[in-house]
């Protein structure tokens, strides 16, 4: 095994169980908008491994924290 996969094991891993201990923070449609846009951003990754579109996905990534905060604005408001 490698150094960089180590590396990436290490993190991914603290990631991974960093999100699961913070999961009670989420609601549950503030959890479902974050899901749909990931999977958006997802089928943007497949167009680019396809050739289909080129989409930057780089550049949407600021939409995950878009979603949080305009979800949780628009549940506290009562939407």
């Amino acid at each position: 095994m490698t150094c960089a996969a180590v590396t990436v094991i290490v993190f991914q891993g603290a990631l991974t169980l960093l999100g699961t201990k913070l999961a009670f923070l989420l609601r549950p449609e503030v959890l479902s908008e974050l899901t749909a846009t990931g999977g958006l951003l997802i089928l943007a990754i497949a167009f680019l491994l396809l050739d289909i579109k080129r989409l930057r996905v780089a550049n949407l990534l600021p939409a995950l924290l878009v979603v949080v905060l305009l979800t949780t604005a628009r549940l506290s408001l009562g939407w």
